[in-house]
């Protein structure tokens, strides 16, 4: 008779082990009742990140054009002809733009050509200014129509009162660049920001705007940081003509990094009859504090 113990025979267990609870198999953790899993971006931490992130990005798009739009107006040859000249000329024969934005840039193309063309003695510098004010205005002009075509009527009066506003203003040579008066452009730059900032959001993608936002932005500061705000309109078209080479030639690039999970909130909101008719408002308030500034200060 084997008489040698067997472990398995003798085991000792404790009382409270015979509880049901011990021997009860965990819960398996279960999926959402649609089956699908959580998108990152659904969280509140990945969502926080994003709009972070984003941020970041528009901050340095923000420093790269009013660097780039500085150097241009300082080196209007150096800077000024591969930036505003070559690059878009390089974009519309490669036919990168369409639409709209191809109509835009030709016109920021010739107008961005007299600045060079002047400062080498080949074109008269006061008369080059001229031609850019007029631009200037075809640009507002061919937005608005754009608007009243799609039937964006509130931002489509906003810009005909911008556009009305540039009957009041001239620009004067300064043998590199050129400086747009009245003095208290201020409010009329303010005014303008509003609308076109307002069109792009109606009218492209909303990464494109997110890339606009510092489009637009860049020429105040550096109104500011010059002390003139007359220098407002040249850096204006800089950074404008950069901005539409960048998102016709690198149209992908823009759209993954200035896309946010918050956009559809953001139009909706954005395209309200309210909201639209509100930015009509204010758009409306600063040009009219442009002229009232105007007339009293002459």
């Amino acid at each position: 008779m084997d008489l040698r113990l067997r472990p398995h025979r003798f085991r000792v267990t404790a009382p409270w082990t015979n509880h049901p609870f011990f021997h009860r198999k965990l819960a398996r953790p279960t999926k959402p009742c649609d089956d699908k899993p959580m998108a990152d971006s659904a969280t509140p931490r990945a969502y926080h990140d994003e709009t972070l992130t984003l941020t970041f990005r528009v901050l340095g798009a923000f420093i790269f054009l009013m660097t780039a739009a500085a150097l241009a107006v300082r080196f209007p040859i150096a800077a000024g002809v591969p930036l505003c000249v070559l690059a878009p000329a390089w974009v519309l024969v490669t036919g990168r733009v369409q639409g709209f934005a191809r109509l835009k840039l030709a016109t920021l193309l010739i107008s961005r050509s007299m600045v060079p063309l002047a400062v080498l003695g080949l074109f008269p510098g006061p008369l080059a200014a001229n031609i850019v004010l007029f631009f200037y205005r075809i640009n507002i002009a061919e937005a608005v129509v754009e608007d009243f075509r799609k039937r964006h009527w509130a931002n489509g009066c906003a810009g005909a009162v911008v556009l009305f506003f540039t009957a009041f203003v001239h620009v004067e040579w300064m043998q590199t660049y050129y400086l747009v008066y009245p003095a208290p452009f201020l409010c009329a730059a303010i005014a303008y920001t509003i609308w076109n900032f307002n069109f792009v959001s109606l009218n492209f993608p909303p990464s494109t705007t997110m890339l606009h936002a510092a489009t637009l932005t860049a020429p105040l500061f550096l109104g500011a940081a010059y002390g003139d705000m007359g220098i407002w309109l040249i850096t204006r078209a800089t950074s404008l003509t950069i901005a539409i080479v960048i998102t016709s030639a690198f149209a992908r690039h823009v759209e993954e990094n200035f896309s946010h999970p918050g956009h559809a909130n953001w139009i909706a909101f954005h395209r309200k009859g309210t909201t639209q008719w509100a930015l009509a408002i204010a758009t409306a308030l600063f040009t009219a504090a442009a002229l009232w500034l105007r007339h009293a200060s002459s």
